[in-house]
Protein backbone atom coordinates (compact mmCIF):
# COMPACT_ATOMS: atom_id res chain seq x y z
CA UNK A 1 0.00 0.00 0.00
CA UNK A 2 1.38 3.36 -1.00
CA UNK A 3 -0.40 6.28 0.66
CA UNK A 4 -0.20 9.62 -1.17
CA UNK A 5 -1.75 12.47 0.88
CA UNK A 6 -3.21 15.47 -0.94
CA UNK A 7 -0.52 17.89 -2.09
CA UNK A 8 2.11 15.16 -2.60
CA UNK A 9 3.84 15.15 -5.99
CA UNK A 10 3.48 11.70 -7.54
CA UNK A 11 3.62 9.98 -10.92
CA UNK A 12 3.27 6.52 -12.43
CA UNK A 13 5.44 5.02 -15.13
CA UNK A 14 4.01 3.21 -18.13
CA UNK A 15 3.37 -0.53 -17.92
CA UNK A 16 1.93 -0.46 -14.39
CA UNK A 17 -1.45 -1.70 -13.28
CA UNK A 18 -2.55 0.04 -10.08
CA UNK A 19 -5.73 0.46 -8.09
CA UNK A 20 -5.87 4.17 -7.35
CA UNK A 21 -8.34 4.78 -4.55
CA UNK A 22 -8.90 8.37 -3.61
CA UNK A 23 -11.12 10.83 -1.85
CA UNK A 24 -13.87 12.08 -4.16
CA UNK A 25 -12.18 14.87 -6.13
CA UNK A 26 -11.84 15.97 -9.73
CA UNK A 27 -8.88 18.28 -9.17
CA UNK A 28 -5.48 17.54 -10.69
CA UNK A 29 -2.56 19.95 -11.03
CA UNK A 30 0.04 18.84 -13.54
CA UNK A 31 3.68 19.87 -13.03
CA UNK A 32 4.91 17.76 -15.94
CA UNK A 33 2.98 15.67 -18.46
CA UNK A 34 5.51 13.48 -20.34
CA UNK A 35 4.51 15.04 -23.69
CA UNK A 36 0.98 13.61 -23.51
CA UNK A 37 -1.75 15.12 -25.65
CA UNK A 38 -5.52 15.46 -25.40
CA UNK A 39 -8.01 13.88 -27.83
CA UNK A 40 -7.36 16.68 -30.37
CA UNK A 41 -3.58 16.18 -30.26
CA UNK A 42 -2.88 19.30 -28.16
CA UNK A 43 -0.51 19.22 -25.23
CA UNK A 44 -2.44 19.20 -21.97
CA UNK A 45 -2.05 22.32 -19.79
CA UNK A 46 0.38 22.45 -16.86
CA UNK A 47 -0.58 24.07 -13.53
CA UNK A 48 2.81 24.88 -12.02
CA UNK A 49 1.86 27.94 -9.94
CA UNK A 50 -1.37 26.39 -8.61
CA UNK A 51 0.50 23.20 -7.74
CA UNK A 52 3.22 25.10 -5.89
CA UNK A 53 0.51 26.84 -3.83
CA UNK A 54 -0.78 23.53 -2.43
CA UNK A 55 2.38 21.40 -2.55
CA UNK A 56 3.10 19.50 0.65
CA UNK A 57 6.69 18.95 1.75
CA UNK A 58 5.63 16.62 4.55
CA UNK A 59 8.22 13.88 4.90
CA UNK A 60 5.82 11.30 6.31
CA UNK A 61 6.32 7.77 5.11
CA UNK A 62 4.31 6.39 2.23
CA UNK A 63 4.53 2.57 2.53
CA UNK A 64 2.23 0.58 4.81
CA UNK A 65 2.08 -3.19 5.23
CA UNK A 66 -1.50 -3.40 6.54
CA UNK A 67 -3.05 -5.25 9.48
CA UNK A 68 -4.07 -8.86 8.87
CA UNK A 69 -7.02 -10.51 10.61
CA UNK A 70 -7.64 -14.26 10.16
CA UNK A 71 -11.23 -15.48 10.34
CA UNK A 72 -12.40 -19.00 11.18
CA UNK A 73 -14.13 -19.48 7.82
CA UNK A 74 -11.01 -19.34 5.61
CA UNK A 75 -11.06 -15.58 5.08
CA UNK A 76 -8.08 -13.29 5.67
CA UNK A 77 -8.71 -9.54 5.79
CA UNK A 78 -5.82 -7.12 5.56
CA UNK A 79 -6.73 -3.55 6.51
CA UNK A 80 -4.60 -1.39 4.20
CA UNK A 81 -6.12 2.08 4.69
CA UNK A 82 -8.36 3.55 7.37
CA UNK A 83 -9.36 7.20 7.20
CA UNK A 84 -12.49 9.33 7.08
CA UNK A 85 -12.54 9.40 3.25
CA UNK A 86 -12.18 5.67 2.50
CA UNK A 87 -11.16 2.31 3.89
CA UNK A 88 -9.39 -0.39 1.88
CA UNK A 89 -9.21 -4.06 2.84
CA UNK A 90 -7.49 -6.81 0.90
CA UNK A 91 -9.58 -9.96 1.24
CA UNK A 92 -8.20 -13.45 0.55
CA UNK A 93 -10.61 -16.34 0.49
CA UNK A 94 -9.82 -20.01 0.01
CA UNK A 95 -13.42 -21.10 -0.45
CA UNK A 96 -14.81 -19.13 2.48
CA UNK A 97 -17.49 -16.49 2.56
CA UNK A 98 -18.12 -13.07 4.03
CA UNK A 99 -21.51 -11.67 4.88
CA UNK A 100 -21.91 -7.92 4.55
CA UNK A 101 -24.63 -5.29 4.71
CA UNK A 102 -24.44 -2.14 2.59
CA UNK A 103 -26.28 -0.21 5.36
CA UNK A 104 -26.97 2.74 3.08
CA UNK A 105 -23.34 3.11 1.91
CA UNK A 106 -21.97 1.95 -1.42
CA UNK A 107 -18.79 -0.08 -1.69
CA UNK A 108 -16.59 -1.54 -4.42
CA UNK A 109 -14.92 -4.92 -4.84
CA UNK A 110 -11.94 -5.12 -7.19
CA UNK A 111 -11.21 -8.80 -7.85
CA UNK A 112 -7.49 -9.34 -8.44
CA UNK A 113 -7.31 -13.14 -8.64
CA UNK A 114 -9.57 -16.19 -8.63
CA UNK A 115 -13.33 -16.09 -8.92
CA UNK A 116 -16.23 -15.39 -6.62
CA UNK A 117 -19.98 -15.21 -6.43
CA UNK A 118 -21.94 -12.38 -4.91
CA UNK A 119 -25.31 -13.49 -3.59
CA UNK A 120 -27.97 -10.91 -2.71
CA UNK A 121 -31.76 -10.82 -2.34
CA UNK A 122 -32.20 -10.28 -6.10
CA UNK A 123 -30.01 -13.22 -7.19
CA UNK A 124 -26.30 -13.83 -7.62
CA UNK A 125 -23.53 -12.91 -10.01
CA UNK A 126 -20.23 -14.59 -10.79
CA UNK A 127 -17.10 -12.44 -11.00
CA UNK A 128 -13.56 -13.13 -12.14
CA UNK A 129 -10.07 -11.69 -11.74
CA UNK A 130 -9.65 -8.11 -13.03
CA UNK A 131 -13.36 -7.33 -12.69
CA UNK A 132 -14.77 -4.61 -10.45
CA UNK A 133 -18.20 -4.70 -8.86
CA UNK A 134 -20.04 -1.69 -7.47
CA UNK A 135 -22.29 -2.57 -4.51
CA UNK A 136 -25.10 0.00 -4.34
CA UNK A 137 -26.12 1.55 -1.02
CA UNK A 138 -29.61 0.05 -1.21
CA UNK A 139 -28.43 -3.58 -1.68
CA UNK A 140 -28.81 -4.53 1.99
CA UNK A 141 -27.38 -7.88 3.07
CA UNK A 142 -25.19 -9.81 0.64
CA UNK A 143 -22.58 -12.56 0.66
CA UNK A 144 -19.29 -12.87 -1.24
CA UNK A 145 -17.86 -16.39 -1.50
CA UNK A 146 -15.35 -18.43 -3.49
CA UNK A 147 -11.58 -18.59 -3.87
CA UNK A 148 -10.41 -15.08 -4.64
CA UNK A 149 -8.18 -12.13 -3.83
CA UNK A 150 -10.00 -8.78 -3.84
CA UNK A 151 -9.82 -5.22 -2.63
CA UNK A 152 -12.90 -4.07 -0.72
CA UNK A 153 -13.18 -0.28 -0.81
CA UNK A 154 -15.80 1.66 1.11
CA UNK A 155 -16.49 4.96 2.81
CA UNK A 156 -16.87 4.19 6.52
CA UNK A 157 -19.76 5.63 8.48
CA UNK A 158 -17.05 6.13 11.12
CA UNK A 159 -13.35 5.46 10.67
CA UNK A 160 -13.08 5.39 14.46
CA UNK A 161 -15.49 2.41 14.50
CA UNK A 162 -13.13 0.57 12.15
CA UNK A 163 -10.24 1.50 14.46
CA UNK A 164 -12.25 0.31 17.50
CA UNK A 165 -13.04 -3.02 15.80
CA UNK A 166 -9.30 -3.64 15.34
CA UNK A 167 -8.60 -2.69 18.97
CA UNK A 168 -11.28 -5.21 20.04
CA UNK A 169 -9.33 -7.87 18.11
CA UNK A 170 -6.23 -7.11 20.21
CA UNK A 171 -4.39 -4.82 17.76
CA UNK A 172 -2.57 -2.05 19.63
CA UNK A 173 -2.99 1.65 18.89
CA UNK A 174 0.68 1.80 17.82
CA UNK A 175 0.30 -1.14 15.39
CA UNK A 176 -2.75 0.45 13.76
CA UNK A 177 -1.04 3.82 13.32
CA UNK A 178 2.15 2.21 12.00
CA UNK A 179 0.56 -0.27 9.59
CA UNK A 180 -2.73 1.16 8.26
CA UNK A 181 -2.40 4.04 5.81
CA UNK A 182 -4.22 7.16 6.90
CA UNK A 183 -4.89 5.96 10.46
CA UNK A 184 -2.56 8.63 11.83
CA UNK A 185 -4.99 11.27 10.51
CA UNK A 186 -7.90 10.01 12.63
CA UNK A 187 -9.14 12.39 15.29
CA UNK A 188 -9.03 10.26 18.43
CA UNK A 189 -10.82 11.06 21.68
CA UNK A 190 -8.32 12.08 24.35
CA UNK A 191 -8.66 8.80 26.28
CA UNK A 192 -7.55 6.75 23.22
CA UNK A 193 -4.32 8.69 22.80
CA UNK A 194 -3.27 8.55 26.47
Amino acid sequence: MVFVPAGTVHALNEGLVVAEIQQNSDLTYRLYDYGRTDSQGNKRPLHINKALDVLSFDNSRALYKGITIHWDNGIESKYLAINEYFCVKEIKSKGGFIELNSKGMFSVFMFLDGEAKIKYSGGKIKVYAMETVFIPAYMGKYMVYGSFLALHIYVPDSALKVYDSLREKGISHEEIIKNAAGAETLKFPLEVVI
